[in-house]
C-alpha cells in the first residue's frame, strides 16, 4: 500500500462516552437528533456534541454505526468518534465499517462493547489526502442512497395525503377478505439443508422491521426452489403486502420483488392494479388490529381478527384515476429501491478493496459511474 501505516483505532479516533438523556426530559421536536445504539431515536433542542461525529453503538445494537454530520446528542449506550488531524472523518465511517467492532460483545460486566479493546484495533492508514479521497468515492455512492431515500419517504407521504384528500374513510366498507384473503407464511424445516440457502427471498419479521421505506427487496435468509413447492412457503408476488401479526404486530410492507416469509406474518395478494391501494387499506387497519392483538409473551393478530376488519371499498373501475395517480407514484419508489440496491452493492464491493489500497480512487470512481454516480466527482 502506497505509504499507507498501521496504526490503532485509539490513536486517530478515540472513543468517548455518550451522555443519558431520558426520554422524559428531551423536547420531541428540537433541531439536534437523539442518537442511540439503534440509530435516530428522537430530537432535542441542544446537542451534547459539538462538531460531527460517528455514533457506535456500545450497549444494545454492539458496534453500530450511525454518520452524523451535523451536532448531536449520543446517549449513554454509544460512544462517538469525531474526526482528528491525522484522520478524516468520514474516511473513518468506512475504517469502522471494515472493523469486527459487532463481534466484540465481551465486556465482562454487562455484556456490551469495551473501549480499550475497541481501540487497541488496527488498520492501515492513508494520508489525509487519500483519505478524503476514497470517502468521496464511497460516500458519493450513499449520499445517492440517501438522497433517493429522502424522495421515497416524500412520495410515501404523498400517497398517504392522496389517500385522505379522496376522502376514502368516509366512503362505503368492504371486509378486507373480499378484497385479499389473508395468507399465513411458514418455516421450511431447519435441519434439512436442501431447504435454505437458495435464490428465493424469504422474510422473517426481523426482516420487515429493517425495511425503512415500506418495500422489502431483501431478507437475512433465502429458501430453495424445493422448499418454495411446498404451499406454506411459496413466494408471493412481486406488489404483494405483508403484515406482522406476532411480536413485533402491524408492520406494513410492500414487496418489490417475490417473497416468502415465515409464520409470524401474513401476506396478502393484490388485485392486479390495486397494489398501492392495499398496502394503504391495511395500513389503516393497523391500529385496529393492535387493539384487538393478545398475548401474555408475545401480541399476536389472527385470521379471524383479519377477517373482521373493514376498509374502503374503492378497489374498482369507478376510482381508476385514484389508483393511476397511486401506481404511477409506486413506480417511481420501486425504481428508487432497486436502484439503492444497486448503489449499496457497488459500494460494498468498492470498501474492502479500497480500504486494503487493492484499487485506486479512479478505479472505484469507474465502478460508481456505471451505477450513475457522476466521476467528475470521485476524481483521483
Amino acid at each position: 500500500m502506497r505509504s499507507w501505516n498501521s496504526i490503532t483505532l485509539g490513536e486517530v479516533l478515540p472513543f468517548k462516552y455518550g451522555k443519558n438523556l431520558p426520554a422524559s426530559k428531551r423536547t420531541h421536536s428540537g433541531e439536534y437528533d437523539v442518537v442511540s445504539s439503534a440509530g435516530i431515536i428522537d430530537s432535542h433542542d441542544t446537542a451534547f456534541t459539538t462538531e460531527p461525529c460517528i455514533v457506535i453503538g456500545r450497549k444494545g445494537s454492539i458496534g453500530s454505526l450511525t454518520y452524523c454530520p451535523d451536532p448531536v446528542w449520543p446517549t449513554d449506550t454509544t460512544f462517538y468518534v469525531t474526526g482528528t488531524p491525522y484522520c478524516d472523518l468520514r474516511f473513518g465511517y468506512y475504517v469502522l465499517q471494515t472493523l469486527p467492532l459487532n463481534q466484540m460483545n465481551n465486556d465482562s460486566a454487562v455484556p456490551g462493547l469495551n473501549r480499550n479493546d475497541a481501540e487497541s484495533l488496527a488498520f492501515s492508514l492513508p494520508p489525509v489526502s487519500e483519505q478524503k479521497a476514497i470517502a468521496k468515492v464511497l460516500g458519493s455512492l450513499d449520499d445517492k442512497i440517501a438522497g433517493n431515500n429522502k424522495m421515497i419517504r416524500i412520495i410515501l407521504e404523498l400517497q398517504k395525503s392522496i389517500w385522505i384528500q379522496n376522502n376514502v374513510n368516509n366512503l362505503s366498507q368492504t371486509h378486507l377478505i373480499n378484497i385479499a384473503e389473508p395468507i399465513l407464511g411458514g418455516t421450511p424445516k431447519r435441519s434439512d439443508n436442501s431447504l435454505w440457502d437458495g435464490d428465493i427471498l424469504w422474510a422473517s419479521v426481523a426482516d420487515m422491521t429493517s425495511v425503512s421505506n415500506s418495500h422489502l427487496l431483501t431478507t437475512l435468509e433465502q429458501i430453495t426452489e424445493k422448499a418454495a413447492k411446498t404451499k406454506r412457503f411459496a413466494p408471493l408476488p412481486t406488489g404483494s403486502v405483508l403484515l406482522s401479526a406476532r411480536g413485533t404486530v402491524g408492520h406494513v410492507i410492500s414487496l418489490a420483488t417475490p417473497a416468502a416469509f415465515n409464520q409470524s406474518a401474513y401476506g396478502f395478494i393484490a388485485p392486479k392494479g390495486y397494489e398501492t391501494a392495499l398496502r394503504l387499506a391495511i395500513e389503516g387497519t393497523v391500529e385496529e388490529l393492535k387493539s384487538k392483538s393478545y398475548g401474555s409473551v408475545f401480541s399476536t393478530i389472527t385470521k379471524q381478527q383479519i377477517n373482521e376488519c373493514l376498509i374502503p371499498d374503492v378497489f374498482n373501475e369507478s376510482f381508476a384515476e385514484l389508483h393511476a395517480k397511486l401506481n404511477s407514484l409506486e413506480t417511481r419508489i420501486v425504481i428508487a429501491e432497486h436502484e439503492n440496491q444497486t448503489l449499496a452493492r457497488t459500494r460494498d464491493e468498492l470498501l474492502p478493496l479500497l480500504m486494503s489500497g487493492k484499487i485506486t480512487v479512479r478505479d472505484a470512481g469507474e465502478a460508481s459511474a456505471e451505477v450513475g454516480v457522476d466521476k467528475h466527482e470521485v476524481k483521483e
